[in-house]
């Protein structure tokens, strides 16, 4: 891909001070319901000039009988919300949060609140919250914690049960920034831990500038400086936002008390140098859960011989959104082909955050691949206290695509360094895992424990004959063996360590 004319200069400091802002500037009204559309609309009368309030409220009445929560009143109350921000009454819309979180979160804000003895509260921020951090609560409740979770958008309807039980507690701003920022100020927790992920670490910031008392966590999953250069993402991204982010990284590393990455340390130090500043940093992967674990009694190829293979995650859209050069996994497909050739089932076991639709034309290459090849399936997926009993019965787990190194333009600290979360979902199942040995890091991973095998692109036709001399059961028992010493369970006590350290 081409990564087009030459961006623009970077963002200013003035520039993104008015991207940030406007997170805050040109939101609606959540959780408004008649009576508080009521009260909202009588306040705003009050301090509008006459004959615009009397006017704001003949336009009004009628929709507030219909009910606040029509999609029509919705979209009529969002327009008056900006009419209120352009009239420089933005402390209403201020207001009318309060009454949100002096309500409908009066709980949730009293059980952060209210301090307990040897006891740390946790509050997790996320824009969408995954797994990782469910991982990390869970095991922090074992060792005394109170976890709690505050969300920019809503949990999937299908994902709620796993996080209503392991959190003390849950709420959601319904995607309005500026709710979220009123209830963050709100809280008094002993930690913030934000969910930064690329395009949203504006919340590391919100947290920040949150936090009073509190220490604050900011933990990255992928990192938009360390994904690809400016100029290429800005080939595919406005470069405003792309500006933004790396604005954000840098405040966050020059604010928060710790940050939280899966790199290794060679890659935490490119970023160091890039944006001056690095507060305490330790690394997390998504470790095995004992809870989880499930080893199965069987395996589909036992009945018929054939190899399974199961891809579990989302797919890459191959669509002009998602170019090659951004992104490597668009060659999976020809990766399953010539899978698939071989003689090996494969099953791919879509994320639940985002199921994937049968008609969906973004995904035809995989879809005409399952027309084409009988062995090739799509598999709902599950929460996390599901899948190992869902993949168990599968032979391998994998990560490949073809990675051709002539288009992809991501960042070598990106390629060497990233580590994909899935792989441990795998080890829960007790699958030996297959990656592309073009990933350094998840390749070492395997080959230091002895927990799978790496394949580079140019030996995926080979696979079928590198497994004849792969020792199977020593994998499966290095596998069991891994997760008893680096289970969720044992490493949590390294973020244990830091938060001690940071709220000293």
């Amino acid at each position: 891909m081409s990564p087009g004319p030459p961006s623009r200069q970077p963002l200013g400091e003035k520039m993104v001070a008015q991207a940030y802002a406007a997170h805050f500037n040109e939101e609606g009204l959540s959780y408004c319901n008649a009576e508080t559309a009521r009260i909202f609309i009588e306040e705003v009368m009050e301090r509008a000039p006459k004959p615009q309030g009397a006017t704001l409220l003949d336009a009004f009445n009628p929709i507030l009988e219909l009910g606040a929560a029509t999609p029509e009143t919705k979209k009529l109350l969002a327009e008056l919300a900006k009419i209120v921000n352009q009239m420089g009454l933005g402390e209403l819309l201020v207001r009318h949060d309060k009454r949100v979180i002096g309500t409908l979160f009066a709980d949730f804000v009293s059980s952060v609140n209210s301090p307990k003895r040897d006891s740390r509260s946790v509050v997790f921020v996320a824009h969408a919250p995954y797994f990782l951090i469910l991982r990390e609560a869970m095991y922090l409740r074992r060792n005394g914690h109170r976890v709690f979770l505050a969300t920019l958008g809503q949990i999937p309807e299908n994902l709620k049960g796993i996080f209503k039980a392991n959190f003390d507690g849950i709420v959601d701003a319904r995607g309005n920034f500026r709710l979220l920022r009123s209830l963050l100020a709100e809280l008094g927790p002993d930690v913030f831990h934000v969910q930064c992920w690329m395009w949203y670490t504006v919340l590391g910031r919100l947290a920040i500038e949150s936090k009073g008392l509190a220490a604050v966590v900011c933990e990255f999953y992928d990192i938009t400086s360390v994904y690809a250069e400016r100029d290429l993402l800005c080939g595919n991204w406005p470069a405003g936002v792309v500006d933004f982010d790396f604005a954000m990284e840098r405040y966050i590393l020059h604010h928060a008390d710790a940050v939280i990455t899966r790199f290794p340390a060679d890659v935490v130090a490119e970023w160091r140098d890039r944006h001056g500043a690095m507060p305490l940093h330790i690394r997390m992967h998504a470790y095995p859960c004992p809870e989880f674990i499930d080893y199965g009694a069987s395996k589909l190829s036992d009945g018929d011989g054939v190899t399974r293979l199961v891809y579990a995650g989302g797919l890459i859209p191959l669509d002009e959104r998602n170019p090659p050069a951004l992104f490597p996994e668009t060659g999976m497909p020809g990766a399953f082909r010539i899978l698939l050739e071989q003689g090996f089932a494969i099953d791919i076991m879509h994320d639940p955050h985002s199921p994937l639709a049968a008609d969906d034309a973004r995904y035809a290459d995989y879809i005409e691949l399952a027309r084409k090849y009988r062995r090739l399936g799509f598999v709902e997926g599950v929460p996390p206290d599901r899948l190992a009993a869902k993949l168990a019965v599968y032979d391998y787990g994998i990560l490949l695509f073809d990675y051709d190194a002539g288009v992809v333009r991501i960042r070598d600290s990106q390629r060497r360094g990233v580590v994909a979360t899935k792989i441990f979902a795998y080890l829960e199942a007790g699958l030996p895992v297959l990656v592309n040995a073009e990933y350094d890091e998840m390749s070492r991973i395997l080959n230091e424990h002895g927990i799978g095998l790496a394949v580079h692109s140019s030996e995926l036709g080979s696979v079928a004959e590198l497994l004849k001399g792969f020792d199977y059961q020593k994998t499966v028992d290095n596998i069991r063996r891994f997760n008893e010493q680096h289970g969720m369970d044992r490493e949590i006590h390294r973020l244990i360590e830091l938060y001690d350290k940071i709220s000293a």
